[in-house]
């Protein structure tokens, strides 16, 4: 479940409620009904992540029943019940704690589940400009991706790092003579 969430940038409510017929294997979506702001999307899906996701409902199929209903939660607990918001924020945590991994700025809380997302929207901006993409163009492919309702929602997901930075300054320089 971490990995879907974290390599899909998928909101951390959006993959607790995920069901099984939101899994389109051959086509590599997932649909994602009705969000934080009440409306569907459907979100690509890589090889590796789609395979990850196969390789789940192989192992669930063998050991639930009924699994091949469409209004069955994907991600279920040992008892086979729809795994909870919270029990995932808090695998979530455990992890990072095990691994001792802390926020190292002055943010008001430790590492988060949802701060998943600002790294994957903050990793595909600098993807863009390390293969000379035209950052402000795919800006609004982002934003829908992620399920925001305008650029500025999206803006506040990509967090200024050194890359980004240094990416951004270089596309920067190529347009100026120095």
């Amino acid at each position: 479940m971490l990995k879907v969430t974290c390599f899909l940038g998928l909101r951390p409510s959006e993959t607790v409620n995920l069901h099984i017929g939101d899994v389109d294997v051959p086509n590599r979506l997932i649909i994602i009904r009705v969000t934080k702001f009440y409306k569907s999307r459907l979100v690509p899906v890589s090889e590796p992540v789609m395979k990850i996701i196969r390789d789940y409902i192989s192992w669930r199929s063998g050991t639930v029943r009924n699994t091949k209903a469409t209004e069955n939660h994907l991600f279920i607990d040992k008892r086979n019940r729809h795994v909870k918001l919270t029990a995932l924020q808090q695998a979530f945590r455990l992890i990072c704690a095990k691994a001792d991994i802390h926020r190292h700025d002055t943010g008001r809380c430790d590492v988060r589940l949802q701060d998943m997302r600002h790294t994957f929207a903050t990793s595909r901006v600098i993807q863009w400009y390390n293969e000379g993409l035209d950052v402000q163009e795919l800006l609004p492919a982002l934003s829908t991706y992620l399920g925001h309702c305008n650029l500025d929602s999206t803006a506040a997901y990509i967090t200024l790092t050194d890359n980004l930075l240094y990416e951004a300054g270089n596309k920067f320089k190529s347009y100026v003579e120095i």
